[in-house]
């Protein structure tokens, strides 16, 4: 994301360096595209009051000559305010729209991501996790609350990632 690449940047230029680094593995690895889960904000980060850099027109050039793909994810309302009113940015994607899922698949994948998420967690931090049906529904239903702008399943799985961090977090304190 904008933000993570970002973070802990203080000084002028090291978002460059960061991005430039990122850049440059992409670039050397081959079949690597590169996610960007904010791609709406990419014309806005980095810049300051005294630079209009920012990390689209930074990448902008890697896309354009194939170096580097480029996916990024964002809703219709966050692409056209923040992909669209950039002709010369919006014109180095292809739009996909992804249909909504219907409840019963949703909670397929649910499952599917809970099941990858314990094992992960298993592995990296020796922490047993397990999810019932029952809590899967919960996050589920409570998915489409407080994400009320992601598409199904992406309010659910965040809340997930979220349930499975903090119950890490939890453990680690």
């Amino acid at each position: 994301s904008t933000t993570q690449i970002m973070s802990g940047t203080v000084y002028i230029g090291e978002w460059q360096t960061k991005l430039q680094n990122i850049i440059d593995l992409a670039r050397r690895e081959k079949r690597v595209a590169l996610f960007i889960n904010d791609i709406f904000n990419l014309m806005g980060a980095g810049t300051t009051s005294k630079s209009d850099e920012n990390m689209g027109d930074a990448l902008a050039p890697y896309v354009e000559n194939g170096e580097i793909v480029l996916i990024g994810e964002c809703t219709p309302e966050t692409y056209r305010k923040g992909v669209e009113k950039y002709p010369n940015f919006k014109k180095l994607f292809h739009v996909v729209r992804v249909k909504e899922l219907h409840d019963k698949d949703v909670k397929e994948v649910l499952h599917r991501v809970a099941g990858a998420k314990c094992e992960e967690v298993a592995d990296e931090h020796s922490l047993l996790l397990k999810f019932h049906d029952n809590t899967l529904d919960t996050i589920q239903s409570y998915g489409t609350i407080y994400f009320p702008g992601q598409t199904a399943p992406g309010g659910a799985a965040s809340l997930l990632e979220q349930v499975i961090n903090q119950k890490i977090d939890e453990r680690e304190n």
